[in-house]
């Protein structure tokens, strides 16, 4: 098994990706509707809150990567191990972007969601496909790729500590 899964340091900067995208979603959605919860809200219970969103994208985070990895097992060693960093963070990029996108149209256009979501989901897998092979045949776009999802991985210094307070906080609300 541990021949089939990438390096620590080639996971991390996937994570990093997939918790920007997901964290980022959620901080402008909860944003976005903070001046209006201040009419009935007290400020704890919007901590609350955002501490239940917070915990939500830890999950789905961890779900991702997981996915990823499971990926990874699945596929030939030197399909995805050695190219983990690039290629997962396309995957991570397209598929993400695409749920998000998928999911503005479904609130702002008000399209059945299940009627559209056979195409959508092959338009993407089909994206996604044809992402992983332009990364793999061209150099600056795998490096572009990189040394974004290195630049990422600062934003972990704050989404870790985030989430471990974000659980504290729910935990402490569901013991209590």
């Amino acid at each position: 098994m541990k021949t089939r899964l990438p390096k620590f340091q080639d996971i991390v900067p996937v994570y990093a990706i997939i918790s920007f995208i997901i964290y980022g979603w959620t901080f402008v959605l909860f944003f976005w509707k903070v001046p209006s919860w201040l009419d009935f809200l007290t400020p704890a219970e919007i901590f609350g809150a955002f501490s239940y969103g917070v915990l939500t994208n830890l999950v789905e985070s961890m779900i991702v990567i997981l996915c990823l990895l499971v990926l990874c097992v699945l596929l030939p060693p030197r399909t995805m191990r050695e190219t983990f960093a690039a290629y997962g963070s396309v995957i991570a990029i397209i598929g993400l972007g695409s749920v998000m996108l998928y999911q503005y149209q479904y609130r702002a256009v008000r399209l059945d969601f299940a009627s559209g979501l056979k195409p959508w989901a092959i338009a993407t897998v089909l994206a996604i496909l044809l992402s992983v092979f332009l990364t793999a045949r061209i150099k600056v776009l795998k490096s572009i790729i990189l040394n974004i999802s290195d630049r990422m991985v600062i934003f972990l210094y704050i989404f870790i500590p985030l989430s471990i307070i974000c659980v504290l906080d729910v935990v402490v609300r569901n013991l209590g």
